[in-house]
């Protein structure tokens, strides 16, 4: 990560506030919504991904309106600039990058999709592995509490450790 996109991210990002890895990828709009047919897709500006919003505007007036819940420039910089430069860089998040998307590749429930898909799917699979490292590492130097990921949390599922 770069001096402009380290600088990026600290302006953007509010580590208090993001009490869990699932709350920075929430606020960054990388997190998934799951449909009413019980399928699920990433986080956009569509319709159904709106939530209602309730905000004082410029004459004093109480109104509602919806509106995205994420910071679409944190979100373009994030998956559009620093997800390519991890893989162009080669290193351990190209790793997750060249996993992931060979994963994405061989499962059945992916054939469908087309090569591009499978790669925006990888790369913000990439960006997020890389807030993760962020948000543990980030909480842990301001004193903040550092809580497990949701899947281990409140699942019981605990992946490999990645220094192992």
């Amino acid at each position: 990560c770069g001096t402009l996109m380290g600088g990026v991210i600290i302006s953007e990002i509010n580590i208090h506030k993001c009490n869990s890895i699932s709350a920075l990828w929430r606020y960054c709009g990388l997190d998934v919504i799951v449909n009413d047919d019980g399928t699920s897709e990433g986080r956009s500006r569509k319709k159904h991904h709106l939530e209602p919003k309730t905000y004082t505007n410029s004459e004093g007036e109480i109104v509602d309106t919806v509106g995205i819940t994420f910071n679409p420039f944190l979100k373009t910089k994030l998956v559009g600039v620093l997800g390519s430069s991890f893989i162009k860089l080669g290193d351990d998040y190209r790793e997750i990058y060249d996993n992931h998307k060979h994963w994405l590749e061989n499962h059945p429930k992916h054939s469908e999709k087309t090569k591009g898909h499978r790669h925006n799917m990888a790369v913000r699979f990439m960006v997020k592995e890389f807030l993760a490292d962020l948000w543990t590492k980030w909480r842990t130097l301001e004193g903040l509490e550092v809580r497990p990921r949701y899947a281990e949390e409140k699942l019981g599922i605990v992946h490999h450790d990645k220094a192992a």
